[in-house]
């Protein structure tokens, strides 16, 4: 893709307004991930996380200011451009898990690679890499053919981490991932994802309200620590 020596992800001088909402902006003067690197954004609600991971991922613009991906200047790309670089380079587990329900756990883990062939051809044979996936996140006793609808949530939200690391992706994004768990649950499920990230190599940029889990990334930042405080606001 892009720099393979630079940052995986950089922001510099972005600005984003939402159309209708006036009042309300969110600035980062500047903010950078390594590769590798494992880094959680803590915020309270309305503190404009969610939005800085959508902008990150490409699925929406600056206003001003770059957004860079794996080396790749999004404000220069067209959106179909876009959209390859995030399906190539980003693995995203989203809150509310966003899985195809009548699809098969099979089908919803391999989803991503019918949009990136270059991490396609990083699985050799598809149905293998799932096993192997699904066995490393403890899913060995679950049917690769069963609808994912009639999954517990826990394991929904493991076969969400599956499909974000099909491929090995060269970042994991992740939103607010354990917001509807208790702490032995939680404490369970990140055991689970660091193991995956380490071994493929990722980075791991986590945006949460909950400081509890803090002290198992290499990097801590509060959104108010990127952000222009006097210019974030409603």
């Amino acid at each position: 893709m892009g720099d393979a020596m630079g940052p995986i992800v950089s922001l510099a001088d972005v600005v984003h307004r939402w159309p209708g909402h006036s009042g309300f902006r969110l600035c980062i003067d500047t903010f950078e991930l390594a590769r590798g690197q494992t880094a959680l954004i803590l915020g309270e609600s309305g503190s404009g996380k969610s939005t800085l991971l959508s902008m990150i991922c490409g699925t929406i613009s600056a206003r001003q200011g770059e957004v860079t991906l794996d080396g790749c200047p999004l404000s220069r790309m067209s959106p179909a451009a876009r959209d390859r670089l995030r399906g190539e380079t980003v693995g995203v587990i989203f809150q509310q898990f966003n899985l195809l329900p009548f699809g098969s756990v099979a089908d919803n883990i391999l989803l991503p690679l019918r949009f990136a062939p270059t991490r396609r051809t990083k699985v050799g044979t598809p149905r293998q890499a799932v096993e192997t996936i699904c066995g490393a996140l403890g899913l060995s006793d679950v049917s690769l053919n069963q609808r994912v609808g009639a999954l517990s949530v826990g394991q929904q939200q493991r076969v969400a981490v599956a499909r974000a690391l099909i491929g090995q992706p060269p970042l994991i994004v992740a939103d607010e991932p354990t917001s509807a768990l208790d702490y032995a649950h939680q404490s369970a499920f990140l055991d689970l994802l660091f193991d995956q990230v380490r071994s493929t190599g990722a980075a791991l940029l986590m945006v949460s309200h909950d400081a509890r889990i803090a002290t198992r990334f290499d990097r801590v930042v509060e959104m108010s620590e990127i952000t222009k405080a006097s210019e974030l606001r409603r």
